[in-house]
């Protein structure tokens, strides 16, 4: 309907809504389902997500073929509860065993 689409196509209404519920843009897909916005729009929106850089936990020397990180995970807060961050929710939802694809930088 045309009040439900002022909403949406609101700039401040949208920030706000990512401010108090730490809305994604996913989220936002979601919450308007009639949004139909073309895929380079969505191309546009997202950021580019940098490389992290973790703490190896072992050596070489006593496991050669596998490596152990030490992770933060970066957790945040809003009024809709907790969230994570892309990359280290991802890793947390990793269970003993899982293969991750890294390099080794020294």
């Amino acid at each position: 309907d045309a009040d439900k689409r002022k909403v949406m196509l609101d700039p401040a209404n949208l920030r706000q809504l990512c401010l108090d519920k730490c809305a994604t843009y996913a989220d936002l897909l979601l919450l308007y389902k009639s949004a139909r916005p073309p895929l380079a729009a969505l191309l546009a929106m997202i950021p580019t997500i940098k490389g992290r850089s973790y703490s190896i936990t072992t050596t070489p020397s006593a496991s050669p073929d596998s490596v152990e990180l030490c992770i933060l995970i970066n957790i945040f807060w809003c009024k809709e509860g907790i969230r994570y961050g892309t990359a280290s929710n991802m890793l947390r939802k990793l269970k003993i065993g899982d293969t991750v694809f890294c390099r080794v930088k020294s």
